[in-house]
């Protein structure tokens, strides 16, 4: 569904150059829920930005379905991250003065708000467990309970994939794997492709993907099974993975 073929990234700070990705080449598999892992600075948030049509390779490309997303004009970018793609972000970006479910539904304020619309983001508080917090603000909800919030923003449109960075960064251990099972629920229930960035390793589980970063590289690709972490038929092979070699 998304693919990098030899992606580079660089970025100039000050009067230095930083290689954030070096020639990276995987895909994202349709349904598939993908952890990307590595420490502060490997290029992990890099390439989740460019799955999600936030920035730009330096070389290479990026593609999502087949469509080379560095051919696509600004307005295209922003139509396809509006229609097809969900984000959640490591603080949630929540706005203070609204409710929960404003919060949610100020996703579908470009294209106006429907009743469906808003009947769509009660049910998915309430799948999120937030059913008694609807019309409470921020400040009002636990940490975890605003990340729940905004898992459910970014699925409110029904978007193909979703794109989360840190989301459990600011959680405690407990409210981490509870956002997890929560998102592995509704992943199953929306047949979302999910991408997360994350440096937590308690969080991946059996039938999820682990690529590991380092240094603006793939360092493994490996699929948890119920006996532990297994190398992915792409490092094993060194070619192309296929969605059908994704199912196996």
């Amino acid at each position: 569904m998304i693919s990098f073929h030899e992606v580079h990234k660089n970025y100039s700070i000050f009067d230095r150059d930083v290689h954030a990705l070096r020639g990276v080449t995987t895909d994202i598999a349709r349904g598939d829920l993908t952890f990307i892992l590595g420490v502060s600075g490997s290029g992990k948030s890099t390439l989740l930005h460019l799955a999600g049509a936030l920035d730009r390779p330096t070389a290479g490309r990026v593609e999502f379905d087949g469509r080379d997303l560095t051919t696509l004009d600004p307005i295209e970018r922003a139509h396809l991250r509006r229609k097809r793609i969900g984000f959640v972000f490591q603080s949630g970006n929540l706005l203070p003065q609204l409710t929960a479910l404003d919060n949610v539904l100020i996703a579908r304020i470009p294209s106006g708000i429907s009743s469906s619309d808003r009947q769509r983001a009660r049910d998915l508080l309430k799948r999120v467990g937030l059913e008694d917090r609807i019309h409470h603000r921020p400040r009002q909800l636990s940490g975890g309970e605003a990340q729940r919030v905004a898992f459910a923003r970014a699925f409110l449109g029904q978007p193909e994939v979703v794109l989360a960075d840190e989301p459990t960064g600011e959680l405690d251990t407990e409210s981490g794997q509870q956002l997890m099972t929560m998102l592995g629920e509704l992943r199953a229930e929306e047949g979302t492709t999910v991408v997360i960035v994350t440096h937590d390793l308690s969080l991946p589980g059996p039938g999820h993907r682990i690529l590991s970063l380092s240094d603006g590289k793939i360092l493994s690709d490996e699929r948890i099974g119920e006996n532990g972490p297994t190398p992915s038929p792409k490092i094993a092979t060194a070619r192309p993975l296929s969605s059908e070699e994704f199912q196996t």
